[in-house]
């Protein structure tokens, strides 16, 4: 099944805009859409998993990798996307 995560991190020592395209890149395979302002930065991905909560995990997983010891994890949010297709209609 294939889920769309959302992540959010606040990030010490570094502006979260310098990390976007570090972020993208190390991200790549997951067709990533990143937000970032000030000391925080979020990034929507999509993930192929059984569940969401492997979702997340794998998801978690990649984005530390990314952002390294320098980031916390403040949000983490999975859902199908039929769900987010129909959240979005709603907005």
């Amino acid at each position: 099944m294939e889920w769309v995560v959302t992540l959010d991190a606040e990030i010490t020592g570094t502006d979260s805009n310098e990390l976007a395209d570090q972020i993208i890149g190390s991200l790549n395979e997951f067709s990533p859409a990143v937000g970032a302002r000030g000391q925080r930065v979020g990034v929507t991905m999509s993930i192929k998993a059984a569940t969401d909560g492997l979702a997340l995990d794998q998801a978690k997983a990649a984005f530390a990798q990314a952002l390294g010891p320098q980031a916390k994890l403040i949000d983490a949010r999975a859902q199908t996307v039929d769900d987010l297709e129909r959240e979005l209609e709603r907005s």
